[in-house]
């Protein structure tokens, strides 16, 4: 006499859900870059925290932008040729690589943001 069992297969919906706890987290994290790079961001006027953004690409890639014209100066704390090197900032405890910093510092949180949204799946 041959025993069976009822098929039990929910793997393409707990795909998806992972899948959506993919795409939460990537713009969790997103959203935390920004708030922390503009924390950190030189201010003078307030254009360059202004002009700022964060716009989901897809499901696994999330972009913050600054578009001010000097946005790039700012960040790399320098012209690209590495001349006109900004020595003073007018904000203290604001300064160079304020948007690298901010990935850096997400990059450390990503897991456990992940696993919030994974832990919400039912």
């Amino acid at each position: 006499m041959a025993t069976s069992v009822s098929g039990f297969n929910h793997w393409n919906e707990y795909i998806a859900k992972i899948e959506r706890a993919k795409h939460l987290t990537v713009l969790e994290i997103g959203r935390d870059i920004l708030v922390d790079a503009k924390r950190n961001a030189p201010f003078k006027d307030g254009g360059l925290r202004r002009e700022s953004d964060v716009q989901n690409e897809n499901f696994t890639t999330t972009k913050v932008r600054f578009y001010a014209e000097y946005a790039g100066y700012q960040e790399r704390g320098s012209r690209k040729d590495g001349s006109r090197v900004v020595r003073r900032y007018t904000t203290g405890g604001t300064g160079a690589h304020f948007l690298e910093n901010a990935g850096i510092k997400a990059q450390k949180t990503a897991v456990m943001i992940f696993k919030k949204h994974v832990g919400s799946i039912q």
